[in-house]
């Protein structure tokens, strides 16, 4: 089932009194311009509304689950769009386009901490690639053991450096992790002030692997020894010819804190306490 995140922040100060009544009605709407034919996307002009017509149109067809988050409202809403149920609703001369929800979670931000702290950026109206597994899992209050595939890359990055801390080879930190360094994923220092260099990737091929060792070996002055204790590969479907120690299954960093601390791994993939919001 295809999963869409819609927020409510409108720009106009008329609609501001809109979200409440949205909120209680479980309906989600989009305005953009006035349209002689509301549903055609040929008569809009941006791409951005012209998407957003597609998806209500989409909603409006089929069930969807849609999270949708609301302006000035602590809860966001995830439920099913009601098929055939796109309408128009004029609000001080303006022209919304609306899909009533039903079967619908009120979720608060202790219950789901994925759409409060990562949502999709910038659009009023997106397909949600990145939240899917996470939300249709929350949603449907299943329980089943988190594995490698269903986790995103930011998801394996933390695990993988909570990890580290876990076993103590990880001191103190020295840049963000992830997405602000092009060759490393994880940079610090161990306990002993040396540095600590990781990567993390889903899947990687022996050449990927080659390639982090020959960037890392100058930090550590290209002493074999020293690149064996801080230079770390953590790999999903790791290969069967890797050097132990140095390429770690990230199969195994998953089963460890499943094993030890199931609620951090929960947390980490979003749902800290699924089933706990009824669908109305």
């Amino acid at each position: 089932m295809l999963v869409f995140y819609i927020r409510h922040n409108w720009n106009h100060s008329d609609f501001a009194a809109l979200n409440p009544r949205l909120f209680a009605e479980r309906k989600i709407a989009v305005h953009y311009q006035e349209a002689v034919e509301p549903f055609n996307r040929g008569h809009y002009h941006s791409s951005s509304a012209k998407t957003a017509i597609d998806y209500i149109n989409r909603a409006s067809a089929q069930e969807t689950l849609i999270v949708a988050a609301y302006a000035g409202i602590d809860k966001i809403l995830i439920g099913l769009s009601c098929p055939g149920s796109k309408g128009v609703e004029e609000c001080q001369g303006n022209q919304l386009k609306m899909v009533q929800l039903c079967k619908v979670r009120e979720v608060s931000r202790h219950e789901f901490l994925l759409p409060f702290v990562v949502p999709p950026p910038h659009a009023a109206f997106v397909r949600w690639h990145m939240g899917e597994r996470a939300v249709l899992r929350f949603y449907r209050n299943e329980r089943d053991a988190i594995g490698l595939d269903m986790l995103l890359p930011w998801h394996l990055e933390l695990l993988c450096e909570e990890w580290l801390r876990k076993q103590q080879r990880l001191h103190r930190k020295l840049f963000h992790t992830g997405k602000t360094m092009q060759d490393f994923d994880i940079v610090g220092l161990d306990p002993q002030g040396e540095y600590l260099i990781a990567q993390v990737k889903h899947k990687a091929s022996a050449a990927a692997v080659h390639d982090f060792f020959s960037k890392a070996a100058p930090f550590f002055d290209h002493d074999a020894a020293r690149l064996r204790r801080g230079a770390l590969f953590f790999a999903g479907h790791a290969p069967h010819d890797a050097e132990p120690g140095q390429i770690i299954p990230i199969e195994k960093v998953i089963a460890e804190f499943e094993r030890d601390e199931p609620g951090y791994l929960a947390a980490l993939y979003g749902s800290h306490q699924p089933g706990t919001a009824p669908r109305t």
